[in-house]
């Protein structure tokens, strides 16, 4: 008993070790922005200028820092319903890179949490792309965000979520392309209600990747059970 008990303890260790590389990049994992802003980019697509870093404040209270950016929707026309708000790159080191690389397998989500100050509720998106930056895998957020209040936001990637679907019609065609190596993540809100020349505020924490909870499940299930036997037993030889 003690020996599978062992062999079972031994094979969990060794599972948690190897999720990690397979994926080639690390499912747990939270940026809280406590110092600066990782390097993570605004509105601006050519990525020359850093969201603005806040040092309190944040949905864990007042000591909690966070990433602002700002944006004025256009002055004529439609404001977009895909207008990029965050990004996350690669290529700049946003949060040391720990978030590129291979999504796939891991059963990951992603989860943040997002505030912003225009007048009604905006629906909020992630835009994921191929590292040629075209096509991409658009995940759009059910629950719409309410002004000046902080949301969390959560999306479980695997290709049979119908929240993420594929930029140039509704499959998952592109799936393995953008997730099987992911460089750019890109966070959007749906202006397309909002007013001309409109000034609003966007606010990004706590963005992480995690595992779907089957995942630690499967890892796991057996471990209890082997325990509780394993205290039972000696009780009843001390007995």
């Amino acid at each position: 008993m003690r020996l599978l008990l062992r062999m079972s303890l031994w094979a969990l260790v060794g599972w948690s070790v190897s999720v990690t590389p397979a994926l080639a990049v690390t499912i747990v994992y939270t940026e809280h922005f406590n110092t600066s802003n990782e390097n993570w980019k605004n509105s601006l697509s050519n990525l020359s200028q850093d969201a603005t870093w806040i040092n309190g404040g944040g949905p864990g209270g007042v000591a909690d820092a966070f990433i602002k950016s700002s944006f004025t929707t256009p002055p004529t026309g439609t404001p977009s319903s895909s207008q990029v708000m965050f990004r996350a790159r690669d290529t700049v080191n946003s949060s040391s890179n720990i978030f590129f690389g291979n999504w796939i397998g891991g059963d990951v989500s992603v989860d943040f949490w997002f505030r912003h100050d225009a007048s009604t509720a905006l629906n909020i998106g992630m835009r994921v792309p191929t590292a040629a930056g075209f096509p991409a895998m658009l995940g759009r957020f059910p629950v719409a965000v309410l002004p000046n209040t902080w949301t969390h936001l959560t999306m479980a990637i695997n290709a049979t979520n119908p929240d993420l679907l594929d930029e140039t019609g509704p499959t998952h065609l592109n799936y393995n392309a953008v997730f099987g190596t992911v460089k750019s993540i890109q966070i959007f809100a749906n202006l397309a209600t909002q007013g001309n020349s409109t000034l609003i505020n966007f606010d990004l924490d706590q963005f992480r990747l995690v595992p779907e909870p089957s995942t630690w499940l499967m890892a796991g299930v057996g471990l209890p059970a082997l325990v509780l036997a394993f205290r039972a037993r000696r009780r009843r030889l001390a007995a």
